[in-house]
């Protein structure tokens, strides 16, 4: 899970370096290929999150994680909008691309190196409690 977290960080930050410096308009076609690998991340981190947590839990876990990425999906666009606008008449208009990069890479690094959760096994409880 961890690799397909780290992967899909560095496709999006991958497709930030694309539109940032590229030549022609007519490269843009590649981020078709990479916008999509740069999602992946979502399913992994619900998948994450939702093998750790116990049955009674998982609802909870599933609407916490969807939460987040409901406001994470409505306020990164928003703040980038707004970098972008302040950057657009400047001679740093890639800016805001750059900006996400360094974000990719940080949160990369944290992922690397934070410690996975792991599931708690009560299942041989719960036969016991039932036998």
């Amino acid at each position: 899970v961890r690799g397909v977290i780290l992967l899909g960080y560095f496709f999006g930050a991958l497709n930030c370096a694309i539109i940032s410096f590229v030549p022609n308009f007519n490269d843009l076609y590649v981020l078709a290929v990479t916008s999509g690998l740069g999602v992946i991340f979502a399913p992994a981190i619900q998948a994450l999150y939702m093998n750790s947590a116990q049955p009674d839990e998982m609802g909870q876990v599933q609407g916490a994680v969807n939460s987040v990425l409901t406001v994470t999906g409505g306020l990164g666009p928003l703040i980038f909008s707004r970098l972008l606008a302040a950057f657009q008449d400047s001679r740093m208009d890639c800016m805001p691309y750059l900006l996400t990069i360094a974000s990719n890479f940080f949160c990369s690094w944290a992922v690397a190196f934070m410690a996975l959760p792991q599931k708690t096994d009560d299942s041989l409880t719960v036969q016991l409690e039932c036998a």
